[in-house]
Order: C-alpha cells, then structure tokens, then sequence
C-alpha cells in the first residue's frame, strides 16, 4: 500500500522503473476497484461500454458538425438573398440571352391568351355594342329599383297577412255573436 501513496520523480528513477511503478499501482487500483476476478458481477463488461459510449460521442460531434455547416449555408442564403445583393449581381449578354432561349416556350405560352385579347378587343369595338355602358346604367338603375320594389311587396305581403288572420277572427267572431242572437230570439219568441 506505500507504493500508492508515494510520489515518484521522474529525474531520479529510470523511465522503466517509472513505467512498471505506474503499471504495479495501475494494477493495486483495478483490483481494489474491480476486484480479485477482473469482473463484478453487476457490472457490464468495460470494454463494450466505453466503444457504445466513444460511437454515441463521434455521433453527437458529427451532429455539431452538421449543425455548425448548416449555419454557415444559412450566412450564404441569406447574402444571395439580400436585394442590394441582387441589384449588384450583372448578367453578361450570352447569359441574358440563355436565360431568353431557356424561357422561350414560356414566353410563347403567355403570349397566346395575349393575342385571344387582342382579337376579343376588336369585337368589342363593333357599332352593336357601342350603346353597351348606357343600357348598363339603365339596367342597373332598373334593378336597384327593382330590389327595393320586392323589399316593399314582401312588407306589404306581411302586413295583408296580419290583416287576413284578423279579419278571419273577427268573423269569427261575429258569427258565433250572430248564432247567440239567433238562439236568444228563439228563446223569447
């Protein structure tokens, strides 16, 4: 037990006394630690421990990895992004004309509802259709009085109904009063 509690100088003992003193106290700890079999029962094996532990390690650094390039990527995106960027980004004429090449069925596509345009336009301008915008107003002051008549028919609607239903009682009314005169006069005669 002194040799774990004495301090070696490397100066004044040779480096394989040195070597087999830490190999000697390495192995005093590993048997008080371990115990005399090499193993304790209710431990795993050290070794597959420490390879888990050194995989799970190289993975958790390739994700730091992973992580610090895509900050990097997310610098350039956004300098690409930037509009004062974009305004100092000049295209060479060949490049100007690949970009016209590459967008030429593009162009051709948009440009065919264009023309369906123009051709309508011309049909537009025929004399039948010239008086247009003045039966429109027409129309339009038509049917604004128009609502306004169906809201007034369905008022009225209502208000006859509540006239009917009254009317219907006090007819009612009137002639059971009739059939009671009746009975009375009967009575006296």
């Amino acid at each position: 037990m002194a040799a774990t509690s004495q301090q070696f100088d490397v100066g004044a003992v040779g480096s394989d006394d040195y070597l087999s003193a830490l190999t000697r106290r390495l192995e005093a700890l590993e048997k008080r630690v371990i115990g005399q079999d090499g193993i304790r029962p209710d431990q795993p094996p050290l070794k597959p421990t420490l390879e888990m532990l050194e995989n799970k390690l190289a993975q958790g650094f390739s994700k730091v990895g992973a992580v610090s390039s895509l900050w990097s990527k997310m610098a350039a995106l956004e300098k690409a992004l930037d509009p004062t960027y974009l305004s100092n980004l000049k295209l060479t004429d060949s490049a100007k004309t690949d970009l016209l090449i590459g967008y030429t069925a593009q162009l051709t596509d948009l440009s065919k509802p264009i023309e369906e345009l123009q051709r309508l336009k011309d049909y537009l301008n025929v004399t039948e259709f010239q008086g247009l915008e003045e039966h429109e107003k027409k129309l339009s002051s038509v049917a604004i009085l128009h609502s306004q008549q169906e809201r007034l028919v369905e008022q009225l609607t209502g208000q006859v109904h509540q006239l009917l239903s009254a009317y219907s009682r006090i007819m009612l009314q009137l002639s059971a009063q009739l059939v009671e005169w009746g009975e009375a006069a009967k009575n006296k005669q």
